[in-house]
């Protein structure tokens, strides 16, 4: 059981609920994974929760199959004491496909998505992306568990728009904005409008103005700098470089594919100007291929080094 409080009546009712079905011991299995991976935030008594609570929260969502996802993304909260726990979890080193499983969208590696929110609120998730969504009547929350997103937020000024990541959140006022995790930190990028900054940890705040981009962690935001253009092109399936490091936009290219880009370091400062598609990174490299001096050598379908000719 995930709490150490647990009464026989409860461990009796765990103990039938597990027998019910495969699928509930399935789903307990992996809750008790995704348990282990925040045990450090469970050590806090105020933020334990019951067997008892889980149990409830089991059966209020129901026992079909057809709505494990939301079983697995609720207990999940229960057992990492609600946004914070959830928001630790996802930086732990678990797969990317868990991850999208719980969430309310999600892409696969090379994919990009367009959304609308109940809201109006549209949304853009980037390849290999995990968004989640939780309206009230009094807030608006989005988690960015994965990847990156573009939003333009729909005006409502009764329900405050919040984007949460592992590092904090971001307060949209009336704006168009993207954010992306890093290993480390979130990147911000305001295009229109402003977003507020408040780090999860210090909980230190500053606000960026449209034309501004800033990465924070959990303790600091970084300084301030200016966004290279109005809009991003990722939406659009295109990545356009401009006096861009040959290396840089490998690793941006490699987001988009499986398997691992290799550049060699007499290659790797090369300037790249021009347009290429995300869809299709073949394409891409080919078209590296025929503008630089450089050549593409494939060791394995999954295996490319870039080096010189």
């Amino acid at each position: 059981m995930l709490a150490d409080d647990a009464s026989a009546a409860d461990q009796t009712r765990w103990r039938a609920w597990l027998a019910q079905s495969p699928v509930n011991r399935q789903a307990w299995a992996e809750i008790e994974a995704i348990a282990r991976q925040f045990q450090w935030l469970q050590q806090a008594p105020a933020q334990r929760q019951t067997a008892s609570s889980t149990l409830q929260a089991v059966h209020r969502i129901g026992r079909s199959a057809g709505s494990r996802r939301k079983a697995l993304r609720s207990l999940a909260w229960l057992a990492g004491c609600g946004l914070t726990g959830w928001l630790a979890w996802r930086h732990t080193p678990l797969q990317h496909g868990i991850v999208a499983r719980l969430a309310d969208h999600h892409t696969e590696v090379g994919e990009t998505r367009a959304l609308r929110l109940a809201d109006g609120t549209r949304a853009w998730l980037n390849t290999a992306s995990a968004l989640d969504v939780r309206y009230s009547a009094t807030q608006r929350d989005l988690l960015l568990m994965a990847g990156e997103v573009l939003i333009e937020t729909a005006a409502d000024p009764d329900r405050t728009f919040m984007l949460h990541t592992p590092h904090g959140k971001m307060q949209a006022l009336g704006t168009r904005f993207g954010a992306r995790l890093l290993d480390n930190s979130t990147q911000l990028a305001v295009y229109e409008g402003a977003v507020r900054i408040h780090t999860s940890a210090t909980h230190a705040t500053t606000t960026l103005q449209a034309g501004q981009q800033a990465q924070f962690d959990r303790q600091v935001i970084g300084a301030a700098r200016a966004v290279p253009a109005d809009t991003p092109s990722w939406p659009s399936g295109m990545l356009i470089a401009h006096d861009m490091p040959l290396a840089q936009l490998v690793a941006e290219l490699a987001r988009y594919r499986r398997g691992r880009i290799n550049v060699a370091p007499e290659v790797a400062s090369l300037r790249v100007l021009g347009t290429y598609p995300l869809g299709d990174t073949e394409l891409a490299l080919q078209l590296l291929e025929k503008s630089l001096p450089i050549r593409i050598r494939r060791t394995l379908p999954w295996w490319v080094s870039i080096v010189a000719p």
